[in-house]
């Protein structure tokens, strides 16, 4: 599952789920819409017939296939806030069809309509940009292979280790790629912004990590007038920058929800 919002005005409630002109966490497949009790809930469909689920209703996934799909999860959080105000649910919450959905979503109606209700007044939000390291460090490899033709010391051959024995050198290249992309991404949001303050911005004196590391966080005041510009500068800057796959994150004033059990 990915998100909830309100039904919007223009549509009707949808007695059978149905398909969006988006694309879920699989490329083939498009984000379903299931409408319950006044709320639309947007999910997508997973391929595995019998995914491993944890007591609490969380998808339990290997660690690569998890930072793979966080990112995924995030894209088509922020292309559905194109269509609308939204809240995101906890990345990795499964339901098994519409009958389980009902029976989890029945006891915590009320508190979830409020929040999703509170979204329309919502000004100040919350955005960390995050990349991972070792598809970078790769990716670099790659280009300096790319110049350097069929050299005997050409990247591709012998890949690039990540961790401890990265190089100063290509640590430093590493850093200042993330610093320049951590400020590009800042210098789009700050244009559809109202105003904004900087908590963190990645240095050369950052490290490595294995996980989604953050090169950026960031608050942002628009007024919910520019929210549709402020959602789209997010979809552009994500868009933006195919080589470095950036994961913005975006909360209001509640993280997410969770349908847990």
């Amino acid at each position: 599952m990915h998100a909830v919002s309100l039904i919007p005005f223009a549509d009707a409630l949808s007695a059978e789920p149905f398909l969006l002109d988006e694309s879920g966490l699989e490329d083939e497949h498009h984000v379903m819409v299931v409408d319950l009790t006044g709320l639309r809930f947007y999910l997508s469909l997973i391929r595995t017939d019998a995914p491993s689920v944890s007591k609490s209703g969380l998808l339990l996934l290997a660690k690569q296939e998890a930072l793979r799909l966080r990112y995924d999860h995030e894209r088509v959080v922020n292309n559905l806030r194109m269509r609308g105000s939204l809240l995101p649910a906890e990345f990795g919450t499964v339901v098994r069809g519409r009958d389980e959905l009902l029976r989890r979503v029945e006891f915590r109606h009320s508190a979830l309509l409020e929040l999703v209700v509170q979204l329309s007044a919502v000004e100040r939000w919350q955005l960390t940009a995050s990349v991972l390291d070792a598809k970078l460090v790769r990716r670099m490899s790659e280009e300096g292979g790319a110049s350097r033709g069929s050299s005997r010391e050409g990247g591709r051959s012998r890949g690039t280790r990540v961790g401890k024995r990265l190089d100063v050198q290509t640590l430093e290249r590493l850093l200042n790629r993330e610093k320049k992309l951590a400020q590009s991404i800042l210098e789009s949001l700050a244009e559809a912004s109202d105003r904004h303050t900087v908590e963190f911005q990645i240095g050369l004196g950052g490290g490595m990590s294995d996980d989604w590391k953050p090169i950026l966080r960031a608050g942002f005041t628009v007024s919910p007038a520019h929210l549709p510009r402020f959602h789209q500068a997010i979809v552009e800057a994500q868009n933006l920058h195919p080589l470095e796959e950036p994961m913005l994150h975006l909360t209001g004033t509640t993280e997410s929800f969770s349908l847990s059990m």
